[in-house]
């Protein structure tokens, strides 16, 4: 017994300085994670938004119009076909979801049968990537008094910062995370860490990533005695919804060669804690 108690103080010993990192998740429990894990899933689900975002055109399509910008929060795709509109709905429905695409579509009530629209939205396999991605499909006759008349294809993809994965900074050590609900009725999500890199650092990193996510830079300013900046952004969503985040990163410094970091992250989807 006193061996194997040995053996896993020996072993947790390990775990820290490899630089796995604990921390307190919005849910109020304790979970191991690692900036290294974190920062490779951003990157691969920002490399692999392009590959999930490319949604195959109908085949023997024509008239096809594709975005000029595919990066762009939204990108709209269009083309024309000679065939039934539920054909095109149907084919739509099964190769999205065979490539991982989930729908979420109301049908509570039903569009005509020259009009039909579904809406999608890409299923997140993990906690830690920073992007959201939805997927508008609109389905319409060009003449609604002709049942034979050509049939026309919108597809409009949304990619759009996710509010509850801001990352940290690879260096990041001692990180808690808590969700308090405001008077107001908004909820911040608050995570902060320490690190031993200095202030413009973290704000380097932060104007990198977070731009690239999508994320817009806000004049810098100062709140609490914290130095700090700030992003938002705001899109129009599925369902005539607005998604929408803030974040404001703030530093101090804590001791000698250390640096404290505190983000405080509001959004659409920023739940308080249970």
């Amino acid at each position: 017994m006193k061996r194997r108690l040995l053996l896993l103080i020996v072993l947790g010993f390990v775990l820290l300085s490899s630089g796995v990192l604990y921390k307190t998740t919005w849910l109020g429990h304790v979970e191991q994670s690692s900036t290294a894990k974190q920062q490779a899933n951003a990157q691969e689900l920002t490399q692999g938004a392009d590959s999930i975002m490319d949604v195959p055109i109908y085949p023997g399509a024509t008239n096809i119009q594709k975005p000029q910008d595919p990066t762009a929060s939204w990108a709209n795709t269009s083309f024309e076909t000679e065939t039934a509109i539920k054909d095109v709905v149907a084919f739509y429905e099964d190769s999205l979801l065979k490539n991982g695409w989930a729908d979420f579509s109301d049908r509570s009530y039903e569009n005509d049968a020259l009009n039909k629209e579904r809406d999608f939205h890409w299923p997140k396999t993990t906690n830690i990537a920073p992007y959201r991605l939805f997927l508008h499909l609109e389905v319409w006759k060009s003449e609604q008094i002709d049942i034979l008349a050509t049939t026309r294809v919108r597809m409009a993809t949304l990619r759009v910062p996710d509010p509850m994965c801001v990352p940290l900074h690879p260096s990041a050590e001692q990180v808690n995370i808590e969700s308090v609900q405001e008077p107001n009725g908004t909820v911040v999500r608050t995570v902060s860490y320490v690190t031993k890199v200095g202030a413009s650092d973290i704000r380097t990193f932060y104007h990198a990533s977070l731009g690239q996510f999508g994320w817009k830079a806000s004049p810098e300013r100062t709140s609490n005695e914290l130095e700090g900046i700030s992003f938002d952004f705001r899109e129009p969503g599925p369902r005539n919804s607005v998604l929408w985040g803030t974040v404001y990163i703030g530093t101090s410094q804590v001791g000698t060669g250390e640096t404290r970091v505190e983000l405080r992250v509001t959004g659409y989807n920023i739940q308080a804690n249970p």
